[in-house]
């Protein structure tokens, strides 16, 4: 019989010691779970023994994966320290996919080996009258073996920049998610739609709250189209803003016996301006110095005035005190119903017109039938407006 040749004999002494790792491999992982299903205190003499066999078998074996995962992945330097490729592109990329492999299985050794230890450690006594020296001992070379593991040949992602402060990745990038850009763009004409809408409901708006005799008034955009964050399918929001006097017919009065008043006076509630405390021990002192009667005519005037001014909740809690102009609550649900009964009467062939003012929020929402477009008005919304020029601020800081 002719001898077996030098590479049959190694490849077969390969084989039988990588069927003895996978052996030690599966004894490992069977006791781990046979011990957790049990949920009892675990063996740990027998742990720490296949623990053992599983690391004498693991060190050669991860340290030769090391080896091969530095050689596929780094290309070889010229003297200047530039890469060059042997075999092209093709062959880098084969090797750098090697690599890549062979990090991906020395993890994943790596990983049951630090499980077991941990499992180990996890117990009150796990060696009895034995150190722990051994475990931190393998656990530190555990550590010491996933610091080779990050390979060196990895791009960065593309939206980073290069050492070099190019912006080759940008543009990579920037060419990645220009179709989606393009596909979210808004159209000049749905914004020509859109600002047409706007101004025409702006003169609407006018018109109507100055034949109602309130203050100067202004219809405001914000949000997403305000902070240009918006798609061709967004909706415009849009607040009323009114500035100065409101009628007393849409002004909210107290509900008959309420007891939930905020004085306008020293702003405690319970009580009104009128039978306020703390204004009566104000006005005992000022007579003292004024006179009696001089205090009587200021409180004759004043009286009226102060009444108007307190603050009431709206009857379901939900009242937006806080957005009114001082001195006012106004009856938001009343005066945007009668805005959208009158729209909807004058405008029905070109506008679809909702109004919605039983939501936290009353609005009234609009729709252009010629064009589509969409928007909601909602009135006196300080709050939003303040947010969306925080939001303006943050999309200006950075020019992409």
């Amino acid at each position: 019989n002719a001898n077996p040749e030098p590479n049959t004999m190694a490849q077969k002494a390969k084989v039988k010691e990588l069927s003895l790792f996978e052996r030690t491999r599966n004894t490992l992982m069977e006791t781990m779970r046979r011990e957790e299903a049990s949920k009892q205190a675990l063996n740990a003499k027998k742990l720490f023994e296949h623990i053992k066999a599983f690391f004498a078998q693991a060190e050669p074996m991860i340290e030769e994966k090391v080896t091969q995962m530095i050689k596929a992945g780094l290309e070889p330097e010229h003297e200047d320290g530039q890469k060059v490729h042997k075999d092209g592109e093709q062959g880098a990329a084969l090797n750098e996919n090697l690599a890549v492999e062979l990090c991906l299985e020395c993890q994943q050794i790596s990983k049951l080996l630090r499980d077991a230890l941990a499992m180990l450690l996890l117990q009150n006594e796990p060696f009895g009258d034995k150190p722990l020296l051994p475990i931190l001992d393998i656990m530190v070379k555990v550590y010491d073996w996933e610091k080779s593991f990050q390979p060196s040949f990895e791009e960065p992602p593309p939206w980073s920049v290069a050492e070099d402060g190019s912006e080759k990745s940008l543009s990579l990038l920037k060419e990645t998610v220009k179709p989606y850009l393009q596909r979210l763009a808004v159209p000049d004409v749905v914004k020509q739609d859109r600002n047409r809408l706007l101004a025409f409901l702006s003169d609407f708006a006018k018109s109507f709250f100055q034949k109602k005799q309130f203050g100067p008034v202004e219809l405001l955009k914000f949000g997403s189209i305000s902070a240009n964050l918006d798609t061709p399918n967004s909706d415009m929001d849009l607040t009323l803003k009114i500035h100065g006097d409101v009628p007393q017919e849409y002004v909210m009065k107290p509900p008959k016996g309420s007891d939930r008043l905020i004085c306008s006076h020293c702003k405690a509630s319970g009580h009104s301006a009128e039978h306020c405390p703390s204004k009566g021990k104000q006005e005992e002192a000022a007579s003292k110095e004024k006179g009696s009667a001089a205090v009587e005519n200021d409180r004759s005037d004043g009286e009226q005035d102060e009444d108007d001014n307190d603050i009431v909740v709206d009857h379901d809690g939900q009242g937006d005190e806080d957005e009114d102009e001082p001195g006012q609550m106004m009856d938001k649900k009343a005066i945007l119903l009668e805005f959208s009964k009158r729209l909807r009467r004058e405008f029905s062939k070109k506008l679809s017109v909702w109004a919605v003012i039983h939501s936290r929020v009353p609005i009234v929402k609009i729709s252009d039938q010629s064009t589509g477009v969409h928007c909601d008005i909602s009135m006196q919304n300080d709050l939003s407006m303040y947010k969306d020029a925080l939001l303006r601020s943050y999309v200006r800081i950075d020019s992409r």
